[in-house]
């Protein structure tokens, strides 16, 4: 028999998808001229709408509810209000912050150019300890400058040029006009790869969330009553009925005193999701 072909139900691999998908019908309609799009508000604004429809297309079940925000307000980024570009989400399941740059030629300033990329960077794995579960990157530029290897200044420390990586838990200062107090520390590690489609190049880094620590059978259970406890035949049929009413992993977990892990993998137990997604 054929091998089936459907949208992968899994809230993370759906979003990933989707801004896989949005990312590649952006980067055809830039170059083939469908939108002017010559500064960062209008890439911002087709980009969102790009997100928006694919979400949508995505919503295979009929409680999903796909979400696209502009200029979202984050509190505390360095003891200061920062204003996400672009965020997305299936409510109540996962989240999305979206930076974005796009630096030309002609506008020059590579250096502030480079040093603003990694603010945007370490802004977003800020934002995915907290209230995000995943921040993207995306830059677009024709100025070389940002591609090719520094030999001198900003860009050896700033380096953004094809084929570099990060190095992880490292902090970033480089004394240059203008951003000379800017010091990025950067949690992880991340690859600059480069997409060259005509004159253009195009960048996507992902910023994972932060690994949570781990917490004891003890420490577990003072948060959720029921951690480790057996689930009972009625647990089961109560979590089916709920199911099917539309709750949330969230407020199941309220509910069952069970952390949001333990809804879900029950749910994937029963199948409940197969059961009722037609």
């Amino acid at each position: 028999m054929k091998e089936t072909e459907i949208i992968e139900f899994e809230y993370p691999k759906r979003l990933n998808e989707i801004l896989d998908q949005s990312w590649k019908i952006f980067k055809s309609q830039f170059i083939h001229g469908r939108h002017e799009i010559n500064k960062e508000a209008p890439f911002q604004h087709h980009f969102a709408q790009i997100i928006r429809n694919v979400g949508n297309l995505y919503s295979i079940a009929e409680k999903d509810l796909f979400k696209v925000d502009l200029e979202t307000k984050c509190d505390n980024v360095k003891g200061k209000s920062k204003y996400i570009d672009i965020s997305c989400e299936f409510v109540d399941q996962i989240k999305c912050a979206i930076e974005l740059k796009f630096k030309t030629a002609r506008q020059g300033a590579q250096d502030h150019g480079r040093i603003d990329a990694y603010i945007d960077i370490e802004a977003l794995e800020i934002v995915t300890k907290g209230q995000f579960d995943l921040g993207k990157f995306y830059m677009i530029t024709d100025s070389t400058p940002y591609i090719n290897q520094s030999v001198k200044g900003v860009g050896t420390v700033f380096a953004t040029h094809n084929g570099f990586v990060t190095e992880k838990g490292k902090e970033f200062w480089f004394d240059s006009k203008g951003r000379e107090d800017v010091r990025v520390n950067l949690r992880d590690s991340y690859q600059f790869k480069w997409e060259k489609i005509n004159d253009w190049y195009f960048l996507d880094l992902t910023v994972n969330k932060e690994n949570p620590r781990t917490y004891s059978f003890d420490e577990v259970r003072k948060t959720h009553k029921q951690a480790y406890e057996p689930w009972t035949t009625e647990a089961d049929e109560k979590l089916e009925i709920l199911f099917c009413e539309g709750k949330t992993i969230k407020e199941l977990s309220g509910i069952f005193n069970r952390n949001d892990g333990a809804i879900r993998s029950r749910i994937k137990k029963l199948e409940l999701k197969e059961k009722y997604s037609s």
